[in-house]
C-alpha cells in the first residue's frame, strides 16, 4: 500500500515540477518585459531621418510600408 501511494505520490510531483519550471519562466519573462516597457516609457521618441543619399523619398516609403 505504501509502495503505491510512493508511486503515486512521484507521478503527481513531475507534472507538477514541470509546471512550477513553467512558471518561473513566465515569471522571468514578465518581469523582464516590464522592465523593457518602463524603460522604453524613458527614452526619447527616434527621429525620422532623411533618406540615405542616391535614394528617393518614394523608395523609403515603399520599404516602410506608407
Amino acid at each position: 500500500m505504501f509502495e503505491e501511494l510512493r508511486q503515486q505520490i512521484t507521478e503527481l510531483c513531475e507534472p507538477l515540477e514541470r509546471e512550477e519550471l513553467m512558471l518561473s519562466r513566465l515569471e522571468i519573462t514578465r518581469e523582464t518585459a516590464t522592465e523593457i516597457l518602463g524603460e522604453a516609457g524613458t527614452q526619447k521618441p527616434v527621429q525620422p531621418t532623411e533618406p540615405p543619399a542616391g535614394t528617393s523619398r518614394s523608395a523609403r516609403a515603399r520599404r516602410s510600408g506608407y
